[in-house]
């Protein structure tokens, strides 16, 4: 049930911005997206005054920068208001729930539409696919796991 909220959501919000790519979805709801040398960091969202800031670690491929964009933006829409990394480093809460959300968020958002292509899929491993769809590993099993599952009696990743 929950997982049909991430795909109303994601869905909703592509159809706003009339496009599944995260840069142009930040560029839409006004989020600036800025790429700098985290060092350790892959990125991270915060929201300062009212506006959104997504950091991006620019050590990183354009394809990784476009999935940490993707989870980052699940972030913005699903956690607007909290301060994950404070919670995290600061207090005794875990975060990985907020992770695990993100992460659904981004896996939906990059692989939308693969539903149609599954058939030029048959045969393949999920890193030929993730490779292919210049997403990470993790996105493909995140999708193939909690959206297709049901709807085309896909076998889990």
């Amino acid at each position: 049930m929950v997982k049909c909220m991430y795909k109303r959501w994601v869905s909703a919000l592509i159809k706003k911005a009339e496009t599944n790519c995260p840069y142009e979805i930040c560029n839409y709801l006004k989020i600036n997206v800025i790429t700098s040398n985290l060092g350790s960091l892959n990125g991270y969202y915060i929201q300062s005054n009212g506006v959104g800031f997504i950091y991006i670690n620019n050590s990183l491929d354009k394809y990784a920068q476009r999935a940490i964009c993707a989870h980052e933006l699940g972030h913005a829409v699903l956690h607007t208001n909290l301060n994950i990394r404070f919670m995290s480093e600061c207090t005794l809460f875990s975060k990985n729930k907020f992770e695990y959300q993100a992460n659904l968020f981004g896996a939906y958002l990059t692989l939308t539409g693969i539903e149609e292509r599954l058939s030029d899929y048959n045969g393949f491993t999920k890193h030929e696919i993730a490779a292919i769809e210049y997403v990470p590993v993790e996105y493909v099993e995140l999708y193939f796991n909690n959206f297709l599952l049901r709807e085309h009696n896909t076998p889990p990743i």
